[in-house]
Parts: C-alpha cells; structure tokens; sequence
C-alpha cells in the first residue's frame, strides 16, 4: 500500500469512527508554547494538539512522517469496538498491554506510542488520558497533513489489560465482504460506510 493510499485510508477511517464529536482543535498554534519537558498541572487540549503536530515529522522515519503510523494506531484503538457488548473503542487504550499490543495488526504500533508518551508524560498529572491522547493525535496527523478538519472532543477513560477486546476485530480486507460487513456493523456503520472507505483506497 502506498504512503498516499495510507493517508487516504486513515482519514476516512478515523473520520468515520469520530464523526458526530464536538471539535476542539481545529489546527496548531503558536499561543503559550511550552517546552516539551515542561509537566502541565492543567490540561489544554489545544496544548497537547501542539506538541503532537511538534513531534509528526522525523527525517529518519519512514516516509519522513509518524503521521500515518499514529492515524493507523488511532483507528485501530477505535476499530474494535462492539455496539453488542459495549466493549473495546477508544475508551480505554488497552493496545498498551498484552495480548493486544501483539496482535498481528499492532505490530509496528509501539512506534507511534513511543513517539507519543512524552506528550502523556507531560500532561498525564494534569488529566491527560492514554485513550484521548491516542484519538486526539489521530486528528492531528490527518489535520497537518492537509486532511479535513475532524470533530473530537475529550474525556475518555484508559482501562486495563483485562478489559483488552479480544482478536480479530480489526478489519482485514483479504478475509472477504462479508468479513467486512460483519466488522463494520459491529461497530454501527452500515454498507454504504465501508464501501466508500475501501472504494476511496482502491481508487487513489
């Protein structure tokens, strides 16, 4: 898949899994920077917005961006979610823990969690959630990378390893419609969705 098809995808699956949210952070600004090292007794969105568009370009990385590998960790925190069981989402950042930070589709992710951490470090006294610092850098790698804007807003509780989905939630293209039909729906999009998500990336 290439660079240009990953962003493609990305934004439209992030898009898709916040849309309805309240938009907070509409761009970077330069308003009251902080140094990065700095800990934060209070938690300004738009500051965590800052720092995470501060940390997207690194000339060693692949492609010379985290951008698409944080959108990818972004969406699959969110792809798991079950409307049945209530269970999964990004309410809960449980990709930080075994078993499911070794899925086969999360291998590769702990370079976006890495990259982001010393953004949790930073704001985490201050009420900074691992589950909205994850979604929240999904918004602004589509947002700094010439993407639409994304509503989101903030307020999602981390959980732990016990409350980890199990695997095979993640859509896999390769498994067939009906596979995603069956992950779509689980996650309340309907036909329409998916197909203009997958019809999107075969087109670019």
């Amino acid at each position: 898949m290439s660079f240009k098809q990953n962003l493609l995808l990305s934004y439209c699956l992030i898009i898709a899994s916040l849309v309805g949210l309240t938009s907070s952070c509409t761009g970077k600004s330069n308003h009251g920077r902080s140094s990065p090292s700095e800990k934060k007794e209070t938690l300004d969105y738009q500051d965590v917005y800052n720092d995470v568009a501060d940390v997207l370009s690194e000339s060693s990385y692949d492609h010379g961006s985290y951008a698409p590998i944080i959108m990818r960790m972004a969406w699959h925190s969110s792809a798991t979610y079950d409307i049945v069981t209530d269970t999964g989402g990004s309410n809960g950042a449980t990709m930080r823990f075994c078993p499911e930070k070794n899925y086969p589709p999360n291998i590769g992710m702990e370079n976006a969690r890495n990259r982001l951490e010393p953004i949790y470090q930073k704001y985490s006294a201050a009420g900074l959630t691992y589950s909205d610092l994850w979604t929240l850098a999904g918004v602004c790698a589509i947002q700094e990378t010439g993407g639409p804007k994304v509503p989101w807003r903030g307020g999602r509780k981390d959980r732990q390893a016990k409350d980890s989905p199990p695997d095979g939630r993640i859509p896999n293209p390769r498994n067939g419609a009906d596979h995603l039909r069956k992950v779509f729906y689980r996650m309340t999009f309907n036909d329409q969705v998916y197909l203009f998500i997958f019809f999107k990336l075969l087109v670019v």
